[in-house]
């Protein structure tokens, strides 16, 4: 597979770049912007920077770039964007609709589009979304039909180098889980199994609960019909996102963990 390293991180302006990151990602929230643009210059003092994230993202806010999709009390009567963002936005409950800044033109599916972000921008270990034309050529290289739009993928730095991983958000019951894994490594992977091969390719799964985690991660070990446990077939990787109920607390050990 061709190097996955091409420029990640974008350039321009702080403002442009935090809206490159939306128009990637679609939303965003101020920890997210922290860790992204702000932590390496303020340093320790996390919540100064998250301060500093906040003021930003108003700033495209009250430009018309981003939609809140819960104004702050104060400012809900001078607020304009509440009612047509409520045209494009299903709206999450708690936390983290009050947390959320989302692309003017994009309709919030908070499972997903919260997952995707986490995985990428606020687990241990910081990943990049691809978007698909960015994919695309390093299948074309090689002959191959590029996968379908709505298959995620995100590029990882794995020692070794860059890992393409398709997303794979997992709510399904055991046994479902099971034949949907195989099936991405058979069905929709049958053109570049030499990707897989070769540790290049591997597939992301993500899910919502440790329990799910536990639950996944021993399905992976597991022999099925005299054939090799998933995991020895192909790269996997087994990580937990919040869903938007979950968000505080998970951004309460976010915190923790990488705010040391």
């Amino acid at each position: 597979m061709t190097s996955l390293l091409f420029d990640k991180t974008g350039g321009g302006t702080l403002s442009q770049r935090i809206l490159g990151h939306v128009d990637r990602y679609r939303i965003t929230t101020p920890h997210v912007v922290e860790r992204l643009f702000f932590s390496a210059e303020v340093g320790p003092d996390h919540h100064a920077s998250i301060q500093q994230a906040t003021e930003a993202l108003g700033e495209l806010v009250s430009a018309g770039k981003l939609l809140r999709l819960v104004e702050p009390q104060s400012s809900k009567k001078n607020s304009a964007t509440s009612d047509s963002a409520a045209t494009k936005i299903s709206k999450p409950q708690g936390s983290f609709a009050e947390s959320v800044y989302v692309h003017p033109e994009h309709k919030l599916t908070a499972g997903v589009d919260l997952a995707r972000l986490w995985f990428c921008c606020l687990d241990t270990e910081r990943r990049y979304f691809a978007l698909h034309e960015e994919i695309e050529p390093l299948f074309a290289e090689e002959g191959i039909d590029p996968p379908y739009h709505n298959f995620f993928h995100a590029i990882s730095q794995e020692e070794g180098g860059d890992v393409l991983f398709r997303l794979y958000l997992c709510r399904a019951e055991k046994k479902n889980a099971r034949d949907q894994l195989k099936s991405i490594l058979t069905k929709y992977a049958k053109q570049f199994h030499q990707w897989i091969d070769q540790g290049s390719y591997g597939v992301a799964v993500i899910v919502q609960t440790k329990q799910k985690k536990n639950e996944i991660e021993q399905l992976l070990q597991k022999s099925y019909g005299g054939k090799l446990p998933l995991d020895n077939q192909a790269r996997f990787i087994v990580t937990v996102v919040p869903t938007e109920q979950s968000y505080p607390e998970a951004i309460k050990q976010y915190e923790k963990k990488v705010w040391k």
